[in-house]
């Protein structure tokens, strides 16, 4: 179970004004009777290597948990391996309960890392790899079903009006492989091509979505829109050029 952003200060060191020791950061798991595993951060949060095992009494010792830093780990590593090994050899299925329960607890997850990491880009600073992370939340793939298409589709939507739309596109397109045939996905992305620009794929999506709901008003309007939109141009330019 992961437990947390912990620091440490380095083997047997004490904070303090001449310790010149730099705080540490690292990802903890509480692996229950296997003891904890940690993994290094950067200062970006984002991981330096791979999860280890560590001693129950050299974490309670040398660790302490910073409460105020709400980072997490995507759900991939130490936890994701874990729950396959604990499902191996198993051969009773799971309940609609249990599937209900682990549905929740990975998009709790990735809600909860998706939000801290959407207010770092707010903050500025490292909101490079920030943005390099969200892009990362589109691809992940442990514990994802097709259910989840909300979830992204929501990413997806706070993206775009927060003024990042590649990493937008990056989560409306993975509710499309969620669920190809949803109008609605296809209007989102038509949506984010028209922020950037992209008429002619922005036109695509559009037509795609209004094949999967004719009835789908919004994208025949934003269809009629970008017609007119495109007519207005064309008629801009010979005056354009006539100056």
């Amino acid at each position: 179970m992961f437990i947390g952003v912990y620091s440490s200060l380095g083997s047997g060191s004490k904070e303090g004004r001449g310790s010149g020791k730099r705080k540490r950061y690292w990802f903890a798991w509480d692996c229950g009777d296997a003891g904890y595993q940690v993994q290094e951060l950067d200062r970006a949060f984002q991981p330096l290597s791979e999860a280890a095992p560590i001693d129950p009494s050299t974490f309670c010792a040398s660790f302490a948990q910073e409460p105020s830093i709400l980072a997490t780990p995507i759900l991939k590593g130490p936890v994701a391996a874990a729950q396959r090994q604990a499902q191996a050899g198993v051969p009773l299925a799971k309940t609609p309960e249990q599937l209900a329960a682990e549905r929740t607890e990975v998009e709790n997850h990735l809600r909860a890392h998706f939000g801290a990491l959407l207010l770092k880009t707010r903050r500025g600073g490292d909101s490079q790899s920030a943005l390099k992370a969200l892009l990362d939340i589109a691809d992940v793939e442990e514990g994802i079903v097709p259910e989840h298409k909300y979830m992204f589709a929501e990413f997806g939507i706070n993206l775009r009006k927060g003024k990042l739309p590649e990493a937008a596109l990056a989560h409306a397109k993975r509710v499309l492989s969620l669920a190809p045939d949803d109008s609605h996905a296809h209007f989102n992305i038509a949506r984010i091509y028209y922020t950037l620009g992209k008429l002619d794929e922005a036109e695509q999506h559009l037509l795609t979505a209004l094949e999967f709901a004719p009835d789908l008003e919004c994208a025949r309007d934003f269809l009629a829109y970008i017609g007119r939109e495109r007519r207005q141009k064309e008629l801009d330019s010979p005056r354009m050029q006539r100056r």
